[in-house]
């Protein structure tokens, strides 16, 4: 009998497991991190499966590849197992995603796509190392990759997690990822919803009835730093200070709370908004910090309120233009009252940041 799962990562928030659960979810597979540091962890991973598993939900775990050879995929694996071992006794599978995001960060080391060969070579790899250690493994894949990228033997190897919106699968699968555009009671926004068709582990036991803490108007501190061409300056607590200097343009923000969580992104001056992030790591230039080099015009901030903390609380920002004054303050990315859903003005660049949580 099938049922009904969720996909999560950072990028979901502060989820309320116990909403999830009460929903009908009846697990969800979790992202541990990426790549092959362990400072790549995903920063919501423990939480996440700390949270689910008390809710009484079934945990998986898949971990994102970026490896650009064998050996780099046996590293992305010992420190996945590194992120996942205290958990094993939950864990059903452990699924590797390799994607189009993976082949791009390969074009742009090495200047060209890595071969079917040596992605087949690697995806092996993981997932052999995954099994040798006790996990079931799981691959990751869509029709694209199904049937241009991966070989019949890697397909037949192991359980398919299959990215397919079309309705019924278009090909056997353990897993079918239904949607990305799902709704769920205790997450905020769109969700991945998945079918698990094979069956894996006993069924998921109810969880304990627990009486709930009432949450608390917990003070929460936000914490900002930004780059100026090649320096990052020091970091900036609340509203102590602002993180900048006059006449000099932005090119690069990080951010971290003390409670809860953010995601926050730039828009570059001339181009376009860059990805979201979660992390605050200006050694991680994939998720540590929002920018690329180039000048900032604009900046979007969202804070997740926990469960724990009530009322819902707001990042509040603003910047100010190279040269100008502050324009008004920013709250989260709301539309409301005059505002933009983000701080600052397309084509000119910003030299000033403040931000605080109310």
């Amino acid at each position: 009998m099938s049922e009904k799962w969720i996909d999560v990562s950072a990028h979901n928030g502060v989820i309320n497991w116990p909403k999830v659960r009460a929903s009908g979810i009846a697990g969800a597979i979790i992202r541990a991190g990426y790549g092959n540091s362990i400072s790549q962890q995903d920063k919501q991973f423990t939480a996440n499966i700390s949270g689910a598993v008390k809710a009484g939900l079934r945990v998986a775990i898949y971990y994102f590849s970026y490896a650009d050879s064998v050996q780099d995929a046996l590293k992305e694996w010992t420190v996945c197992k590194q992120i996942i071992g205290p958990y094993k006794a939950h864990i059903l599978f452990v699924a590797e995603d390799y994607e189009y995001d993976s082949c791009n960060y390969y074009r742009k080391i090495h200047g060209a796509a890595p071969s079917n060969t040596l992605i087949n070579q690697m995806v092996n790899a993981f997932l052999g190392a995954v099994k040798t250690d006790g996990y079931t493994g799981v691959l990751y894949t869509n029709n694209d990759y199904r049937r241009n990228i991966f070989s019949a033997a890697t397909l037949a190897a192991w359980d398919v997690w299959l990215a397919d919106y079309t309705g019924g699968p278009d090909a056997s699968c353990a897993i079918q990822q239904t949607g990305s555009t799902g709704h769920v009671d205790g997450i905020g926004g769109n969700v991945d919803m998945d079918t698990v068709i094979k069956t894996y582990g006993s069924a998921p036991q109810p969880a304990p009835v627990k009486t709930a803490a009432k949450p608390s108007n917990t003070t929460v501190n936000i914490y900002y730093r930004v780059r100026i061409g090649d320096r990052w300056l020091p970091e900036v607590r609340d509203l102590t200070d602002f993180a900048g200097l006059p006449g000099k343009a932005i090119t690069d923000v990080a951010v971290r709370v003390s409670t809860g969580s953010v995601k926050y992104r730039v828009h570059v001056k001339g181009g376009a908004w860059l990805p979201y992030v979660t992390g605050c790591n200006i050694n991680d230039r994939r998720s540590g910090y929002a920018g690329d080099g180039r000048p900032i015009d604009a900046v979007e901030i969202y804070y997740y309120t926990p469960a724990s903390i009530r009322p819902v609380k707001r990042a509040k920002y603003r910047v100010a233009p190279v040269g100008g004054g502050y324009w008004p303050w920013q709250l989260d990315n709301q539309k409301t009252n005059g505002q933009d859903g983000y701080a600052g003005s397309f084509g000119h660049t910003i030299d000033r940041l403040q931000i605080c949580i109310e």
